[in-house]
């Protein structure tokens, strides 16, 4: 009877260890990353930011783990430090299999990156791994697929963290489908006003389900989802709506004014549309302009004497010779074109003024090129940021340039309405910089005509 007893109590024992062991937990650190694949994502470029294909830290990207279909946890990953793109450490139990899900919405600095499917249910991109839980604390690190979302997200959040230009509580929302080919607020940058805000459309150049006779995916002013600098442009342009307005109906669009390329079939023309080095009305170069120092102050550095390398989306011909050279170039100063760069044979094409060297100026006219550099040439000279920048952007009264106004072909001089004389007021009057810097900028660039 005691040895039974004695046999009892063992048995008991080794059930409770056994329960025990069981439900050991330990702690696991989720991450996750982006894998990416874009265009203009390389050492040559000589940029700062997203310099490699290589998969990047999903920086704030949601994040959830389930059991079954209870949520253990979920929330947006860490920003930055170095548990950028990882939730906080979450206790799991050893030997237990559990979902991971990452989906396309992060939260950055107050503000909102988000990536859906389409237009139509505004469903956010989405994957999920199964991960089973081995028995010692560890880092569970998980890579997305190689899919257009992601990369989106991945240059979308990147542009986000490091500007904000003080905004927050917005929404940069992006769908992953070709251009709505009609509907309110249609723009042709693909830039769309749906549920009562602005919103891009990005794709890659793959028909990804387009059953039309075009691909409306390689449309020049489609933001290619592989292209880093064109998402960067079209969150510059997203950036300059959310400061000065979102109303057609209040001009909050430079582009009202480009009712074509002035002067039509000149040198420098970009026939229907604009090219970032055709002449247009200075209120849609201003514009574009605005643009692109967004996407170049989102992956370079900036700071006192710092460079400035960008892409252009579409091929350049920067001499006007019918040849394409290279996309890559100096927004710093720097020719834009030299003999000794691939493509670039037998020329020189000068690193300021493009408008004044190469085309054939035009007084009330400017060249988005030159925007580029004239706002860069403010950072690196006179210390301006995002925020000084989209703050001169809204106090030009951007909003009221219209085509019948501020696009007028003068001089600048003799109608206080017209971008030149606006953008300096608003610099100027706001202390950001003299007069005499602001010239010698504009003067430099050829933006003040």
């Amino acid at each position: 009877m005691r040895h039974g007893t004695v046999g009892v109590v063992l048995l008991v024992g080794l059930l409770l260890a056994s329960t025990q062991a069981q439900a050991a937990t330990v702690l696991v650190k989720v991450c996750a990353k982006y894998t990416v694949d874009f265009e203009d994502a390389d050492t040559g470029v000589g940029d700062d930011v997203l310099t490699s294909t290589a998969p990047v830290p999903a920086r704030g990207v949601g994040i959830a783990v389930l059991n079954g279909s209870s949520f253990v946890t979920s929330g947006y990953a860490q920003v930055d430090g170095s548990n950028v793109g990882c939730l906080g450490s979450v206790a799991l139990l050893v030997g237990h299999s559990y979902n991971i899900y990452v989906y396309s919405e992060a939260s950055i600095n107050g503000n909102t990156v988000t990536v859906h499917d389409n237009d139509t249910d505004d469903r956010s991109f989405a994957e999920v791994w199964s991960y089973t839980v081995p028995s010692f604390n560890v880092i569970k690190t998980v890579t997305t697929s190689n899919n257009d979302q992601w990369s989106i997200m991945a240059a979308a959040s990147e542009a986000a963290y490091r500007q904000t230009g003080g905004m927050s509580g917005k929404k940069w929302q992006w769908y992953d489908q070709r251009c709505p080919v009609s509907g309110s607020g249609q723009a042709s940058n693909c830039l769309h006003i749906a549920n009562g805000g602005w919103n891009a459309y990005a794709c890659d150049r793959v028909a990804d389900g387009d059953t039309g006779t075009t691909n409306d995916c390689d449309l020049t002013e489609q933001a290619p989802a592989l292209h880093k600098y064109e998402i960067g442009h079209q969150m510059g342009h997203l950036a300059s709506f959310f400061v000065s307005g979102t109303s057609q109906n209040d001009g909050a669009i430079g582009h009202l004014c480009n009712a074509a390329p002035v002067p039509t079939g000149s040198h420098c023309g970009g026939g229907s549309g604009h090219e970032i080095n055709s002449m247009e009305y200075q209120a849609q170069a201003a514009y574009e302009g605005m643009a692109d120092i967004w996407a170049a102050m989102a992956y370079n550095d900036m700071g006192p004497g710092e460079g400035c390398k960008f892409v252009s989306c579409t091929p350049v011909d920067w001499d006007n010779d019918d040849n394409d050279d290279n996309q890559t170039f100096d927004c710093a100063g720097a020719n834009l074109c030299t003999p000794t760069e691939t493509l670039c044979i037998n020329h020189s094409v000068g690193g300021a003024d493009y408008q004044g060297n190469e085309c054939t100026t035009t007084a009330g006219d400017a060249v988005e090129v030159d925007y580029l550099r004239f706002w860069w040439q403010t950072i690196r000279d006179y210390g301006l940021g995002a925020e000084d920048i989209l703050a001169i952007w809204n106090n030009a009264n951007s909003r009221h340039w219209y085509s019948g106004d501020a696009c007028l072909s003068d001089t600048g001089t003799t109608d206080t309405g017209v971008p030149p004389a606006e953008l300096e007021r608003a610099a100027v009057d706001s202390g950001f910089v003299t007069g005499a810097e602001w010239d010698t900028a504009t003067g430099t660039n050829g933006t003040g005509r």
